[in-house]
């Protein structure tokens, strides 16, 4: 059971098997309860015919004072009404003595909780007893001039319908556990179970691969970093220049440990719904994404054709994604170059003049800490474009590598366009 429920089991299994459960726990319950119902009821009808039987015999053959000297008559119990059960007794006197009708072998057990009835000392009772081998229902009460009854009838047939009504429940049971089971492999087998199961493991095994892949992108830096401030420590009389240029190292170091934590914690909000936020004026945030780009030394120079479009979502998951790709754009350009910068009916455009994308990057330079051979001595984590496509794909767009004409890469991020504005 452990294999078949363990946390290694198939989750399909897992959710056939649980169903099962749940339906054989269901379907005992109900028979369970049908069955007792049920025997309650016919025992009850037993219980009320004895209660008629001694009330008629009661009042048909009243016992004699014990003081008047008289001797009891012979017993006899009323003829059951038409179709009812025959039924035997026997009369009990206030001293315990014991009064049979002529002629009846049958014997009813009288012990002590019977005389007590009979003596006035007990209530009258119901119990199940054996005589002959056969069962009976014995009820022994009191009779209107002191003394007691008992009278009994047969549980056999009783029984009988009892038993088969088992049968019947214990097979209906069993053909619901069965239904349960069926119905338990087909629930785990559906489209929609599938799909969940799937995005369940794509999660999983998503979150697994960006804490190894974040552990391997954080070592190098912190590792670099520690040496770097290791050697500053020594009392080694380093030159001001070889303390100033580890000081720069040791800054640049923690920027791009401050970027790369960020982008993991972008990265980390994969399994978020899609943002919900209001209009956004696109042109406006590309404009405001450039103005924070600059135009330093190392910067390209921005050519921007922006005209107005409004899309819908999180304003600042949307201006993470331009970012990335302008920065994107500035890694790769050589100094002095313009990379051109359009946003338009919800789209926009990144065009460089670097050396582009090869056709076999094109689709795995959005995928988390992808570098393409010609990156691996940049700096850069490789998660600016695996931002850009999640930030793409949660608004309903996407991301998508382009060659651009004359050389260089052209980037495109697609949202769906609220509203077009008109100029």
């Amino acid at each position: 059971m452990r294999r078949l429920l363990g946390p290694d089991a198939p989750f399909r299994r897992r959710l056939a098997l649980v169903s099962a459960v749940a339906v054989a726990v269901a379907v005992v319950l109900a028979c369970s309860i049908v069955f007792l119902v049920v025997r309650g009821q016919l025992r009850g009808q037993v219980d009320s015919s004895l209660e008629e039987l001694a009330g008629r015999a009661s009042a048909h053959m009243p016992l004699p004072p014990p003081d008047a000297g008289v001797e009891p008559v012979p017993f006899e119990l009323p003829a059951p009404p038409p179709g009812g059960a025959p039924g035997v007794g026997q009369l009990l006197t206030p001293e315990g003595d014991v009064l049979r009708p002529p002629g009846d072998p049958v014997r009813l057990p009288v012990g002590s909780e019977a005389r007590a009835v009979a003596a006035g000392a007990a209530e009258p009772f119901f119990s199940d007893v054996e005589v002959g081998g056969e069962h009976l229902r014995l009820l022994t009460t009191r009779t209107g001039d002191g003394g007691a009854i008992q009278v009994a009838r047969s549980l056999e047939e009783t029984d009988s319908s009892l038993q088969r009504l088992a049968l019947v429940l214990g097979v209906v049971g069993l053909g619901g556990i069965g239904l349960g089971i069926l119905l338990g492999w087909l629930i785990s087998r559906t489209t929609a179970v599938n799909q969940m199961v799937a995005e369940l493991e794509r999660a999983v095994r998503a979150q697994r691969e960006l804490v190894a892949d974040a552990s391997h992108e954080l070592r190098t830096p912190l590792t670099s970093l520690r040496t770097n401030v290791e050697v500053l420590a020594l009392p080694n009389g380093l030159s001001a220049s070889d303390r100033r240029r580890l000081l720069s190292d040791v800054t640049d170091q923690l920027d791009e440990l401050g970027v790369l934590v960020g982008n993991l914690a972008d990265l980390a909000r994969d399994e978020e719904p899609a943002p919900m936020g209001g209009d956004v004026n696109l042109d406006e945030l590309v404009a405001e994404c450039l103005a924070r780009a600059g135009s330093g030394p190392s910067a390209p120079a921005w050519e921007a054709a922006l005209e107005p479009c409004v899309v819908r979502g999180d304003p600042e998951r949307l201006r993470s994604a331009v970012a990335n790709l302008l920065d994107n754009a500035a890694k790769w350009s050589p100094p002095g170059a313009v990379v051109g910068v359009s946003a338009r009916d919800g789209e926009v455009t990144v065009r460089d003049h670097g050396p582009g994308i090869a056709e076999a990057d094109r689709e795995r330079v959005f995928d988390r800490f992808y570098r393409a051979p010609e990156a691996r001595g940049m700096r850069g984590s490789g998660l600016g474009l695996a931002i850009v496509r999640q930030v793409a794909e949660a608004h309903g767009g996407n991301a998508r590598a382009e060659p651009a004409p004359g050389g260089g890469a052209l980037l495109r991020l697609t949202l769906p366009v609220t509203t077009a504005a008109v100029s």
